[in-house]
């Protein structure tokens, strides 16, 4: 398997692909560096904060893995002689350990923080602390650029059959993928359902992307106040090639989202 697709896996759901999985957690005091795989995830995403509004904001998080003999890979989990922080533009800060799953047996381990600094010319930087070999391990990194990106259509909103051309300039060195989502209420309920692209059946994305938004609602009976969220997604990734670890690898990404009201009638 390839590892950046494995280790992509591990990032994102903490589960190996295609039948690999991770089997049982491992203390990093049992590892040299050399025999570490290392994985920085950094996503720039958007949330609602608490005056309802849509803020942007940057998850951090990384991994730690090891490799078994029989080949299957294993989460490590830095012991009290080791220990990973991160800075933003210099500013440190402490990374939180999440164990997975929440209850049982903990099988994966990741350290992660959240950010309030999307730009793109701001140095993020990852540190770990190797007690035993007395050495400090830093990379340093940054976001993705925003891709110009557009949504056709009126902003007080989108006719059901109308022809929405979304069009974006790729970025070199990226790879994109798009998302439509639909969110309507429906008897005092909330109906949301999403499509993305590419999939299976249109393994291919490309600028400019047409589509129709009421080919993708079998019925507006009882619906109201739908909206379409159309976001588009830029991913990056760099490996590390005169790294200490067995593998050192950075995926950065940065999600940009317009959202239309969809009118019914």
């Amino acid at each position: 398997m390839n590892k950046r697709l494995l280790l992509l896996c591990l990032g994102l759901s903490l589960h190996g692909c295609n039948g690999d999985n991770i089997e049982f957690l491992n203390s990093s005091n049992q590892l040299e560096t050399s025999d570490i795989y290392m994985q920085i995830i950094a996503d720039v995403r958007q949330r609602t904060n608490d005056q309802n509004e849509s803020e942007d904001y940057t998850a951090l998080q990384v991994n730690f893995m090891g490799q078994h003999r029989d080949g299957y890979f294993f989460s490590i989990e830095l012991n009290d002689d080791d220990s990973v922080s991160a800075s933003v533009d210099g500013a440190p800060s402490t990374l939180v350990k999440q164990v997975f799953p929440d209850r049982g047996d903990p099988m994966a381990v990741r350290y992660a923080q959240d950010y309030t600094t999307t730009d793109a010319a701001a140095v993020y930087s990852v540190v770990l602390d190797r007690e035993r070999d007395a050495e400090t391990h830093e990379v340093d990194f940054n976001l993705p650029e925003e891709t110009p990106f557009s949504v056709s259509g009126e902003e007080t909103g989108i006719e059901l059959q109308e022809a929405v051309l979304v069009e974006w300039s790729p970025l070199a060195d990226t790879d994109y993928d798009l998302r439509l989502a639909y969110s309507c209420e429906y008897d005092n309920d909330t109906i949301n359902f999403h499509l993305h692209y590419p999939n299976p059946d249109e393994p291919e994305l490309s600028s400019p992307f047409t589509f129709i938004p009421g080919d993708y609602l079998d019925s507006t009976e009882g619906l109201s106040d739908c909206t379409l969220t159309t976001s588009l997604t830029g991913s990056m990734y760099q490996e590390i090639t005169d790294s200490a670890f067995a593998q050192q690898e950075i995926l950065t990404s940065r999600r940009q989202a317009i959202t239309r009201s969809l009118l019914l009638q």
